[in-house]
């Protein structure tokens, strides 16, 4: 407290008063250490400060909530582990290696000639969301695999990505080519369902394997639907102009 008391008095020089008015005195004297007091609040504090320096602050308590909440749910998801879906997850997760499902899928509709250029915008959205989000926004954003920020997750099932986290790849190419088979007008519909329940299993399965956070998942989604959209948008455009020339 002396201590204290001392580093005040050097900062703020004394008040020179009229004699005899104590109580003046002690208001003057009051109001200086309130305004001192009030200057080491962290609320007076964090107002002082730039708004790009509050933008980052606020910007990462935000960030620190969502992996918080990414993390709740892999430990959830973990805890309703049992060796049957170890086999599903690890299964589904396979299938979507470099999108290797849907090039098949791919193949087929290019093959059958009746589909040919959905077939094709399969490709190019597999490759729009592979260049976008794994060469391109992974690198940019550089977030951890959710087993590197908490060890506590169980990763033994698959070998360990050494990739960054977000957007997840599995999920962006997957939804990319669910949506291109979702705007291809197939003869059989039930086939639109099955792709989309196809991408969403392939999607969980990162999460059951705790190699993606949720945000990551539905970064991935969101990223492969648009890609799918472009991609049928370009293919079509294209095919268009061809006609165009021949005709």
């Amino acid at each position: 407290m002396m201590h204290g008391a001392g580093s005040l008095r050097s900062m703020h020089p004394p008040i020179s008063l009229p004699a005899g008015s104590p109580t003046l005195l002690l208001a003057c004297l009051t109001c200086e250490n309130l305004a001192f007091s009030l200057q080491t609040l962290p609320v007076c504090q964090i107002v002082a400060k730039s708004p790009p320096s509050i933008s980052r602050m606020l910007g990462g308590m935000m960030i620190e909530m969502i992996q918080n909440a990414d993390l709740s749910i892999l430990h959830a998801i973990q805890g309703a582990a049992s060796p049957a879906l170890d086999a599903f997850m690890v299964g589904f997760t396979t299938l979507g290696e470099f999108g290797a499902l849907w090039a098949i899928v791919g193949a087929i509709m290019i093959a059958l000639n009746k589909h040919r250029t959905f077939g094709i915008a399969i490709f190019v959205a597999i490759a729009l969301a592979f260049v976008i989000g794994d060469i391109g926004l992974k690198n940019v954003i550089e977030r951890p695999r959710p087993f590197l920020v908490d060890p506590v997750l169980t990763t033994s099932l698959i070998s360990l990505p050494d990739s960054f986290s977000c957007p997840s790849g599995h999920s962006s190419t997957s939804f990319a080519a669910a949506t291109v088979i979702c705007l291809a007008p197939l003869a059989h519909r039930w086939l639109k369902p099955i792709a989309i329940a196809t991408a969403a299993a392939i999607a969980f399965s990162r999460l059951y394997l705790a190699v993606h956070n949720p945000t990551d998942v539905v970064l991935g989604a969101l990223l492969g639907i648009a890609c799918g959209c472009i991609a049928v948008c370009i293919v079509n455009t294209i095919e268009s102009r061809r006609k165009g020339r021949q005709a």
